[in-house]
């Protein structure tokens, strides 16, 4: 067993605020650092069709991330970083009711760096056309994506090809 004694030349008054400033400081970051985590965490699950769920996104995972869909990826075929612009034009408030849709929301990823990636379909085609699925993922958890045919102007469909 081990004692440890402190002797101290303050008085019990001002020990006492001393060790209650402590705990309020302590607590304080405490707080601020929880609210911020909890604000900054992308969202890791979205309703798929069959009640299952999107977990989070590891780029060795994206076979088993589509594979929730009934789709299987054949490559990569582009990564890139993009942002989330801070504020929406048609596009963007068109894009993110697409995700919406899918049980996602682009809305809290405002002004956020991600990462972009598409993936050939393997055994997937619209329209005679080969698909593609782009997955717009941040701090390794997706966030958005689509199907299309890659062709620009396209139509975009959600991961259940809807």
């Amino acid at each position: 067993m081990f004692v440890l004694t402190l002797k101290s030349k303050l008085n019990k008054k001002t020990l006492k605020k001393l060790v209650v400033s402590v705990v309020l400081i302590v607590c304080a970051v405490l707080t601020v650092v929880g609210a911020v985590n909890v604000y900054d965490k992308p969202s890791t699950k979205a309703n798929s069709s069959n009640g299952e769920f999107i977990t989070a996104f590891e780029e060795e995972n994206a076979q088993e991330f589509v594979k929730q869909f009934d789709k299987a990826v054949a490559q990569l075929f582009k990564h890139q970083t993009i942002f989330i612009p801070t504020e929406f034009d048609n596009t963007y408030i068109d894009y993110n009711n697409l995700q919406k849709e899918q049980g996602l929301n682009l809305e809290k990823y405002k002004g956020k760096q991600c990462q972009l990636y598409i993936y050939k379909l393997k055994g997937y085609t619209i329209d005679y056309a080969d698909a593609y699925i782009s997955l717009i993922v941040y701090r390794d958890s997706v966030i958005a994506g689509h199907i299309s045919t890659g062709v620009l102007n396209s139509r975009l469909y959600t991961f259940y090809g809807e």
